[in-house]
């Protein structure tokens, strides 16, 4: 052939392999049907056989027996090239190949396991109630989800005396300013003077007005507006506030001038005798109209003298002489001298004005309005219950209650109940009770407390006949999936709610054949592709093939798992009833709970579970056991100092899909990692972010295609940048980041990214253990 004038002449076949690192997809496929074509037909002038075939029309046989070869290398081509992605873990799609391939690194996918749930119930009756294992409830269906059944895994005593307390109403204990009083009524009255004091601090006061409010928390109360406003004893205790009412008053005399100040000391007379005045009572000055509080020092009596006017005399009417007048004594009368010990400075010319208010009454006790919701810290050493409480007799104190308020959700406390024989608790919350979301009032706390896992058990399931002469025999069970429950003593640290007898002999189950011997009774659960479990027993050779039989091989197993699971307040049934056994209850939403790993999941937990060697040894390691746990979508792992444990821990912060895992995960990782290490699990923050994007959108592309593309590229469930599988915890987020995510969208030719109105940050630092939720993320 001659040499080309133009190198687009030149046709290379095949073309040089191209396949760049780290493709979802190999382009494998070199040429299609059309390439195939062209370059046999170009090839037909080398060949001296075929020099002279000129013939290139549609119906020559030769042209169309070379584009039927042409189509078969297209179909082989396709073939080849779904083949070579199906033999790498990063470009599998088919999860039986995703399957086999983690199988060469001896990881065994995780299938579907079973949530959890602790559950509140209620006795009937005086006696205590005992509730055998696989005691089951029913959750309501919820979402697009049909109910569910959860069984509880061991025997357990309930107590009616434990059903249920409620919290007595927690009032705040600080005065805020308010005056309010319980009830309807009051003992003040509009236009009195009161003395509010707190220890040395006092507050003297009128009453402006009284009104009856009802409170948030339903109650009514009477509210004593006081001018001046106390505002010297805002903050002080709530106990320990006196009110006094002064209800008597007396003046200062006009013929004594005496009256004198010294520093906070003042001393003045009174216009005339009271002997109901005594040291250390309650009082108020009042001058030019400030209220003073004060305190009597001390009284006495002394007589003040009174002026006489002189009379005028003029004769002839004088019966005695002018002298004989004036040489008369001055008259006097008694009066109380009081000496005051007062809370402020009087204002000049106190004396010109005075009136002294005594004849201290009690004027009740204030109050503050019960609180709405209740957090950790008002629970304070002791919370009282509303009386009258049943005493627990024979019953013992819970160890820890469930919390529920007026919402579905509740927190579970660590605490203990005490009942005296009055009818009086308290609940006693461990100094170690972490801290709980708070909680809308009433709040009521359930003493009989269960742990359930999710699972209907099927009992002596006839599997099949055992035939002793075939070897790996297999039996499917007719429910599925299979329940699996977190087990920190197995393997994988999760185990199959499944035993298999032959004979009526227990068996017992084995993740592999791998070391079995003919003698062990053994066999091995596994999923066909569509989650019916199947259960193969050995060869003889590597564990005991089953003696032959009909319908002796029976299960008794439990079924459902996944991820989805009820939220609050959802499981209200009892599935199977038990004599004494009234209600149940769920504050808490279930948790854990995790599908079986698909391809995705594997392309990433196979790889890490190599790394970790079956031990968590590095930061990485308790990282990547963490993610690997049910019911936890993303975990990042860090030295960090622990203040309750004084000491240096490892530390995962967690995001879960539903529910709090922390106390499972940190058990499941006490197994895999040496005893002496620390480790604290806690719930990753979420921190909102107001986070918009403007994007600059090409003109042959559709908006309304562009948006919703966008928006996914960032909050997608699995792949989105800021999806909580994704997003960093405790590390910064670089609007770089964000703008690159969006530019690879097809149709963005430009991003503008906003928090709060503002142009983002460079960076966002969430904090520590703290994660972007971007959840309310809008796009324009």
């Amino acid at each position: 052939m001659a040499d080309p004038c133009c190198p687009c002449d030149v046709l290379v076949h095949p073309p040089p392999p191209d396949i760049a690192p780290g493709l979802a997809v190999l382009p494998r496929q070199w040429a299609g049907f059309v390439e195939y074509r062209r370059a046999m037909l170009r090839e037909i002038p080398l060949h001296g056989a075929l020099a002279a075939w000129r013939a290139r029309g549609t119906g020559d046989l030769g042209i169309m027996l070379l584009e039927m070869w042409a189509y078969v290398l297209d179909v082989v081509g396709f073939y080849d090239a779904r083949i070579a992605n199906e033999s790498y873990l990063h470009t599998a799609v088919l999860p039986l190949s995703a399957q086999r391939l983690v199988a060469l690194l001896g990881y065994r996918p995780k299938p579907a396991v079973s949530s959890a749930v602790r559950l509140a119930v209620f006795a009937d009756g005086a006696d205590p109630v005992l509730l055998p294992a696989g005691t089951a409830f029913r959750s309501e269906a919820f979402g697009n989800e049909p109910p569910q059944v959860f069984e509880t895994g061991a025997a357990a005593t309930i107590w009616p005396q434990r059903n249920s307390w409620r919290l007595a109403p927690i009032r705040g204990g600080v005065f805020d300013g308010r005056l309010l009083f319980a009830g309807s009524r009051a003992r003040l009255a509009v236009g009195q003077i009161v003395v509010l004091a707190q220890g040395s601090t006092r507050a003297a006061a009128r009453v402006k007005a009284l009104t009856s409010e009802t409170a948030l928390d339903g109650d009514t109360y009477v509210h004593a507006e006081l001018q001046p406003p106390p505002t010297s004893l805002t903050g002080v205790p709530l106990a320990g506030l006196t009110i006094t009412a002064v209800t008597q008053q007396a003046s200062a005399n006009p013929f004594d001038a005496s009256a004198s100040l010294s520093g906070s000391s003042a001393s003045i007379t009174l216009d005339r005798v009271y002997p109901q005045l005594h040291a250390g009572d309650i009082a108020v000055a009042e001058s030019a109209g400030q209220l003073i509080a004060a305190t009597v020092a001390s009284t006495a009596v002394v007589m003040v003298p009174v002026p006489v006017t002189t009379p005028t005399i003029r004769p002839p009417h004088l019966l005695i002489s002018r002298a004989a007048v004036l040489e008369q004594p001055q008259p006097a009368v008694p009066a109380t001298r009081v000496s005051l010990t007062l809370a402020a400075a009087p204002p000049a010319g106190w004396q010109d004005h005075f009136q002294l208010r005594f004849g201290a009454l009690d004027g009740g006790t204030s109050t503050a309005s019960a609180k709405t919701r209740i957090a950790n810290g008002d629970l304070g050493a002791a919370a009282a219950l509303a009386s009258p409480v049943e005493p627990l007799g024979n019953a013992p104190s819970p160890t820890s209650v469930l919390a529920q308020g007026a919402e579905a959700t509740g927190a579970e406390i660590p605490g203990s109940v005490s009942i005296d024989e009055a009818g009086n608790g308290i609940f006693d919350p461990a100094g170690s009770a972490p801290p709980f979301d708070p909680l809308r009032t009433p709040v009521d706390l359930f003493g009989n407390t269960l742990d359930a896992t999710r699972g209907e058990t099927v009992a002596n399931e006839v599997l099949g006949s055992a035939d002793a002469p075939q070897a790996f025999q297999s039996f499917t069970l007719k429910k599925k999936p299979l329940t699996y429950v977190l087990d920190p003593s197995a393997p994988d640290r999760i185990r199959a709610a499944l035993q298999v007898r032959v004979n009526g002999i227990l068996w017992r189950e084995v993740p592999s054949f791998f070391g079995a011997t003919a003698t062990d009774e053994v066999y091995a659960v596994r999923a066909d592709p569509d989650g019916t479990p199947r259960i193969t027993f050995g060869d003889g050779v590597r564990g005991a093939r089953p003696a032959s039989g009909v319908g002796n091989v029976t299960a008794t197993y439990r079924f459902g798992a996944g991820a989805a699971k009820p939220p609050a307040g959802t499981i209200t049934q009892i599935a199977r009833p038990v004599k004494g056994l009234r209600a149940v209850v769920n504050p808490l939403p279930a948790r854990g709970g995790a599908d079986a790993e698909s391809g995705a999941v594997l392309r990433i937990a196979a790889p890490r579970s190599a790394l970790t060697l079956g031990r968590a040894v590095s930061l990485d390691d308790f990282e990547a056991l963490a993610r690997g746990f049910p019911g936890v979508v993303n975990a990042a792992a860090a030295w960090a100092f622990d203040g309750r444990l004084q000491r240096a821990t490892v530390k995962i912060w967690i995001i879960s899909d539903g529910g709090d895992p922390s106390s499972d995960l940190r058990a499941s990782l006490r197994a895999n990692a040496d005893p002496q290490v620390p480790i604290v699990v806690t719930l990753a923050t979420a921190v909102p972010l107001d986070l918009s994007v403007s994007l600059e959108i090409s003109d042959t592309a559709d908006p309304a295609t562009v948006r919703p593309a966008a928006r996914a590229a960032l909050l997608d469930s699995a792949t989105g940048l800021l999806a909580p599988a994704n997003v960093a915890i405790g590390r910064p987020l670089f609007r770089s980041e964000i703008t690159a995510r969006l530019l690879g969208v097809s149709g963005v030719l430009g991003a503008t990214v906003m928090l709060g109105g503002a142009l983002a940050p460079v960076a966002f630092m969430p904090g520590e253990g703290a994660y972007p939720d971007a959840s309310t993320l809008q796009v324009s």
